[in-house]
C-alpha cells in the first residue's frame, strides 16, 4: 500500500483554512486585517497604528473610528475632533466616582460641562448619543448629568464616559464619537 502524503498535506490545510474562516465568522462583529511586518509604533491624532514582528490582528469598527480620537457632532457650533492631545489641553480634573459595577474609582479627565461649553453645545440639544469603537451606542440626557460627569483619559490612551448616578450602559467605555441632539 502506497501512501500519498502531498494530498494529506493539501486536505489538512484546506481543513485549517476552513474552520479558521467558521471561527472569524462565529465572531464577527468588525472587520479584522492580519499583517505581518517590521517592528513599529505609530499615533497620529486621526490613526494609530501597532505592527510587531508576530501576525497583529487589528479591529476597527465600521465607521473607521480611532482610539483616542472622539468626533464631536451635531448640535455644536464647533464640530470636529477632540484627541487626547486636545482634552489634555483643557483644564483636567481628577474625580473619585462609583462605577455602578467596579465600585468607588478615581478617574482623571475633562468634565462633561467644560468639554460642551468648549464645542459650543447649542440649547436645542437635549440628549448626546457617545459611539464607542467596537460600535456600542449609549445616550444620556443632558438635564440628568451629574456635575462630575466626564470624559476620563485612559491610562491606555482610551476616552470613556464617567457618569456618577447612571447606570452602567452611560458608562461607555473607548468613546470614538460624541453626537448632540
Amino acid at each position: 500500500m502506497k501512501l500519498h502524503i502531498r494530498p494529506l498535506l493539501v486536505l489538512a490545510a484546506c481543513l485549517v483554512l476552513a474552520g479558521a474562516m467558521v471561527f472569524a465568522v462565529a465572531c464577527g462583529g468588525s472587520t479584522t486585517t492580519t499583517t505581518a511586518a517590521a517592528p513599529a509604533t505609530t499615533t497620529t491624532a486621526m490613526a494609530a497604528t501597532t505592527t510587531t514582528a508576530a501576525a497583529t490582528d487589528t479591529t476597527v469598527a465600521s465607521s473607521g473610528a480611532v482610539s483616542g480620537t472622539m468626533a464631536v457632532k451635531g448640535l455644536v457650533d464647533k464640530p470636529g475632533n477632540l484627541t487626547v492631545a486636545d482634552l489634555k489641553a483643557m483644564k483636567v480634573t481628577t474625580i473619585t466616582a462609583t462605577h455602578p459595577k467596579k465600585g468607588s474609582m478615581q478617574f482623571t479627565g475633562v468634565l462633561f460641562k467644560d468639554i460642551m461649553t468648549a464645542v459650543g453645545v447649542q440649547s436645542a440639544a437635549k440628549v448626546a448619543d457617545m459611539g464607542a469603537s467596537d460600535g456600542y451606542m449609549g445616550e444620556i440626557t443632558l438635564a440628568d448629568l451629574d456635575p462630575n460627569a466626564m470624559i476620563a483619559i485612559g491610562d491606555d490612551g482610551k476616552l470613556n464616559a464617567v457618569m456618577p448616578g447612571l447606570e452602567g450602559k452611560a458608562w461607555v467605555t473607548d468613546i470614538t464619537s460624541l453626537e448632540f441632539k
